[in-house]
């Protein structure tokens, strides 16, 4: 008896500190950027991703990008973006009983410790708005279909980066065979029918100043004594010592 209310605790204190991971990406309505911030705003019968800031990468940071045949769930996905927008038809059906399936692309933000760097260094008024608003978060992943010349491109390539035009408008898909560029797309021409993204964790010192540190998934918590609303936690820090 005593062991079955031991493991009952162990399993309720272990599910303090992970949350269930979802299986499925939001759906996307129109083209959007990996590395962008903004608020996810949900409904009863969708969502929707506005955008409130494009921090600028200077630094390349660094991404995954792996294709993958398409199956009904994300066929239906890319008709609904379709449905949605003005862009050409790049897949035009799909036949579950035929072998050669058409593609899409998972793009993923690997280097996410850079993209912290990066947002303490270059991007201080996005720091500061993210402090006030810690709801908001970061679009990590992306699923995206590619034309033939790109899909090539990135078949060819083994080292993929995002970063910011000189310009600081725009953010660009960077891809590399070992050293060598050999192809360099504007984000805003993929055609992202889904996207997934992650928050943030912030440090609070003993002076109650913020520092970002981390970027998680959806699915997880922050931990070593990070917190994921960093005004909550200075406030009760405030009331524990206001006698």
């Amino acid at each position: 008896m005593k062991k079955s209310i031991f493991f009952a605790i162990c399993i309720a204190l272990s599910s303090c500190y992970v949350l269930p991971k979802k299986n499925k990406l939001y759906q996307s309505f129109t083209s959007i950027d990996i590395g962008v911030i903004g608020k996810q705003e949900k409904t009863l019968r969708e969502s929707d991703f506005k955008i409130v800031g494009i921090p600028n990468y200077e630094n390349k940071i660094r991404l995954s990008a792996v294709i993958v045949d398409f199956d009904k769930s994300n066929f239906k996905s890319y008709k609904k973006y379709l449905s949605s927008t003005s862009k050409t038809t790049l897949v035009n059906e799909f036949i579950d009983s035929i072998s050669q399936k058409p593609k899409y692309v998972e793009l993923e933000i690997l280097d996410k410790v850079q993209v912290v760097k990066t947002l303490n260094k270059n991007n201080k008024d996005i720091l500061k708005y993210l402090r006030r608003t810690p709801e908001n978060t970061i679009i990590t992943k992306l699923k995206f279909v590619a034309d033939k010349t790109l899909l090539k491109n990135i078949k060819n390539a083994n080292v993929f980066y995002l970063q910011t035009a000189a310009d600081k408008k725009q953010q660009f898909l960077k891809l590399f065979k070992d050293t060598e560029l050999i192809a360099s797309l504007n984000m805003s021409l993929l055609q992202s029918f889904q996207y997934d993204v992650s928050s943030f964790c912030w440090e609070i010192s003993e002076k109650k100043s913020t520092t970002l540190v981390t970027i998680l998934d959806e699915g997880e918590l922050c931990k070593n004594g990070t917190v994921r609303n960093p005004n909550k936690a200075i406030d009760k820090k405030i009331k524990k010592f206001d006698f």
